[in-house]
């Protein structure tokens, strides 16, 4: 599914150990790291929020909500949904809606 300002999907893969987390947004092609799960899904979710806020604000930048994040990373992400390589695995998806508060749907 294409992402628009109307509409769309953002798919957040979070993984990690006891001291190290790995967050993947998917569908606007950006990477954050962090001590905790928690930590991770706020940077990744605040920075969907922030992300879709200025596409919001300026429509030209719609093509924004469809990037893809580096190619080792979609090997990663991949590979974890497909294959299982890694141990423990955080899996979170939501719907937007194009709002001034940005409510997941």
């Amino acid at each position: 599914m294409k992402n628009t300002i109307q509409k769309g999907r953002i798919t957040f893969l979070i993984l990690g150990n006891e001291n190290k987390f790995l967050g993947i947004c998917r569908e606007f092609g950006f990477i954050e790291e962090g001590k905790t799960y928690d930590e991770v899904y706020k940077k990744l979710d605040n920075g969907s929020r922030l992300l879709l806020e200025t596409v919001v604000k300026n429509p030209r930048l719609e093509p924004s909500l469809n990037v893809a994040p580096p190619f080792k990373y979609l090997l990663i992400y991949y590979g974890v949904l497909f294959f299982g390589f890694i141990a423990k695995l955080y899996y979170e998806c939501v719907s937007f809606r194009s709002s001034t508060n940005f409510g997941y749907a």
